[in-house]
C-alpha cells in the first residue's frame, strides 16, 4: 500500500493546525489524488482508519471529500462496499469525479475549487513544496515565541 512519507504527514498536520488558528475556519475540503494507485492500495480498514482519524483527531473538520483518478476497478467494484461502512453523513461529504485526468481541473472548478488552489501535478498553477512549507511555518512559529 502506497503510504505517507513523515514529510507529508508533518505538511498535512501543521496545515491543518494553522488552519485551526484561524478562528474564521471552521471546516477543510480534503481533495485525495489518487493516480498512479491500483486497487491493491485500497482496503475497508484503510478507509475506516481515514475517516475515524478526520473524526477524532484533526483539529478541525472535514466538510467534504473530493476523490480524483482513482482506478476504475476501484470505483466500480470495491466503493459500495466502501461506502456500505460509512454513516449517511460521510457518504454525502464524499465526491467521486470519475473524469480524465485532464479534466480533473474543470471538474472541481464546479465545487469553487480553482486551478489556482491545486498543486501543479494535478493540473494546477500551485507550486507546492512540502519542505519549504514546514520550513516557513517552524520560522513562523518561532517568531511567534
Amino acid at each position: 500500500m502506497h503510504s505517507l512519507s513523515l514529510l507529508q504527514l508533518r505538511a498535512i498536520w501543521y496545515t491543518l493546525e494553522v488552519a485551526a488558528k484561524d478562528l474564521t475556519n471552521s471546516d477543510f475540503v480534503w481533495i485525495g489524488w489518487f493516480k498512479n494507485t491500483t486497487m491493491w492500495d485500497f482496503g475497508a480498514v484503510f478507509l475506516q482508519k481515514l475517516i475515524y482519524y478526520e473524526k477524532s483527531c484533526f483539529p478541525i473538520k472535514g466538510v467534504a471529500s473530493h476523490i480524483c483518478c482513482l482506478p476504475s476497478v476501484v470505483l466500480r467494484i470495491l466503493q459500495p462496499f466502501h461506502l456500505a461502512l460509512m454513516d449517511s453523513r460521510d457518504r454525502f461529504r464524499i465526491i467521486m469525479h470519475d473524469v480524465p485526468e485532464h479534466e480533473v481541473v474543470e471538474a472541481l472548478s464546479n465545487y469553487g475549487i480553482e486551478k489556482r488552489m491545486l498543486p501543479m501535478e494535478m493540473g494546477g498553477s500551485f507550486e507546492y513544496n512540502p519542505s519549504e512549507w514546514i520550513a516557513n511555518q517552524r520560522a513562523a512559529e518561532m517568531e511567534e515565541l
